[in-house]
């Protein structure tokens, strides 16, 4: 059955209706709490046709408010009874019931209903399906064993609604202390959800909240003692760079030189230098010599910072300096003696890599002594407040202004999934920081920075905006119809990694109806964990 969900309109008599940007993302929510309810309730029930009206008493009227909040029907249908009948429909009925409301139709309609507030009610309705040879009584009794379940659901969502509405107030209010330019102090001197956590744990000089995080680093305080090179593995942007300098601080090396090379924009030549060092007259511009990175950081550390981007001919020469401890440099017929660890990183699967002859399986061996995988901002979701804290406090140092966000404001930095990491949420955090007039930065802001970056695009690591063209990567198809399905899959994704799963976001920014996104995700078998 094809189905087609009726805009909802009643959050304005929830007291919910989005005022400019601030209330959107309370109504997408809402929307979607409505859609799974009534696709629950239909699937679970075999019904047709579930509908959800919000009725109100009007003060000012002796006919109260009804809007339908949402419906699901057969396309080419209209639902079965209309908003402006169903109160006198029900007139003098106790709920739950069935009931034939339409002499023109056989079809029997199932109410049921529950007190809203102090002023208002949410009504359930739908066709009751059965068999023809059921008669009302049976019908009756199908209702009155599920009606509990039902009442529960209904329960649940109305306590959404109240949830939702008390955040969307807060939200307006902050919106009105904002534009009004009015600070509330207490708000400001009151404890960060950083200050009131009491998982925090000091490791090897990192605070964290996270179990994940908490084991990774007392992986490093117990492998910091011996001489093994690291591999740090982990995605752009979750401080593979920062950790590596904790784990140097954290070892025997501690009071030894600490050299970084970042490996992925180097040229062959250039690199050969940076690592091994030349001599006067090597090459044009080289007027003195000059030691390399392991003959500077000899007795510490050297970070290789995303090594598999190490050209071929240099890793073979790398390999060379951790076999036999010694370096030559260029120009030079000397070998210089040189001990240091070495901490390597990288974004890539390494293993497959070599697979595939673009980097050494011995040099792999030599640097992976231990490996430590660095989980993503989505895996450590509870160490989010406590980088923004410390992000906030280096600001505050720099630019002598103390400034926080407000509630809503770190609901919607907490709920964001970051897929730039710990960098993007920086980013964030400055930006806001410095556009944001006042001390205190609403949820408003954190919207504006999100959307400058998306800017309606689709972003992800397999898109390029070249010159206002839009250049994808999908795996490799056979057949018209296979390339076309993964296209078709890889937007999808896409989208949903970049709203965060907002469907109603997606629906919106790829003009697609909302049913269409949903037939498409159940086609293409995506599910939340690939773009949560």
């Amino acid at each position: 059955m094809a189905l087609m969900n009726e805009t909802t309109k009643g959050f304005g008599l929830l007291g919910i209706q989005a005022r400019g940007d601030t209330g959107e993302g309370r109504t997408v929510q809402i929307e979607e709490s409505i859609q799974q309810f009534l696709e629950t309730v239909s699937s679970d029930f075999s019904v047709n046709f579930p509908a959800l009206y919000l009725v109100i008493d009007n003060p000012s009227s002796s006919e109260p408010s009804i809007e339908i909040l949402g419906s699901i029907k057969e396309s080419g249908h209209s639902p079965l009874i209309e908003k402006n009948e169903i109160l006198k429909a029900i007139e003098g009925e106790k709920l739950p019931l069935i009931k034939q409301f339409s002499s023109s139709s056989d079809s029997k309609v199932f109410v049921h209903g529950i007190k809203f507030g102090g002023d208002g009610s949410l009504l359930f309705c739908c066709e009751a399906l059965g068999d023809s040879e059921k008669d009302s009584l049976g019908l009756q009794e199908l209702f009155e064993k599920k009606s509990g379940t039902l009442l529960d659901r209904l329960l649940i969502l109305q306590q959404e609604f109240l949830i939702e509405s008390l955040k969307a107030k807060l939200e307006t209010a902050e919106e009105v202390l904002f534009e009004s330019n009015i600070e509330i102090e207490d708000a400001l001197d009151s404890q960060s959800p950083s200050e009131v956590d009491s998982r925090q744990e000091n490791i090897a000089g990192i605070t964290t909240s996270s179990p994940v995080m908490k084991r990774l680093l007392q992986q490093m305080i117990r492998v910091s003692s011996s001489h093994l090179n690291i591999l740090l593995k982990g995605e752009t942007g979750t401080g593979k760079a920062f950790l590596a300098r904790a784990f140097h601080e954290s070892s025997p090396q501690s009071g030894q030189p600490f050299e970084t090379l970042g490996c992925g924009s180097l040229s062959t030549t250039l690199a050969e230098g940076e690592l091994f060092g030349w001599k006067k007259g090597a090459f044009s511009g080289a007027e003195e010599d000059r030691a390399g990175i392991f003959e500077r950081s000899s007795g510490g550390t050297v970070f290789l910072d995303e090594v598999g981007e190490l050209p071929l001919e240099i890793q073979k020469k790398l390999l060379r300096v951790l076999q036999e401890g010694v370096v030559r440099p260029v120009g030079g017929t000397e070998l210089v003696p040189v001990d240091c660890r070495i901490i390597a990183s990288t974004c890539e699967d390494l293993p497959t890599t070599v697979l595939k002859g673009s980097f050494r399986e011995d040099l792999f061996y030599r640097l992976s002594g231990f490996n430590l995988e660095i989980p993503p901002l989505r895996e450590r979701k509870e160490d989010v407040s406590l980088l923004v804290a410390s992000f906030l406090a280096e600001l505050e140092e720099e630019h002598g202004f103390s400034k926080r966000f407000s509630n809503s404001a770190w609901e919607e930095l907490n709920s964001c999934t970051w897929p730039g990491n710990i960098q993007q949420l920086k980013n964030v955090v400055q930006q806001t920081y410095l556009t944001c007039e006042r001390r205190m930065i609403p949820r408003k802001k954190v919207l504006e920075v999100f959307e400058s970056a998306q800017a309606d695009k689709l972003l992800g690591d397999n898109f390029e905006d070249n010159s206002g063209e839009l250049v994808m990567r999908v795996p490799r198809a056979e057949g018209f119809n296979e390339i076309v399905s993964e296209v078709e899959r890889l937007v999808i994704l896409t989208a949903m990694k970049q709203h965060r799963g907002n469907k109603s976001r997606v629906t919106k920014q790829l003009k697609i109806p909302r049913q269409t996104l949903y037939n498409k995700i159940e086609r293409f078998k995506i599910i939340e964990a690939e773009y949560q």
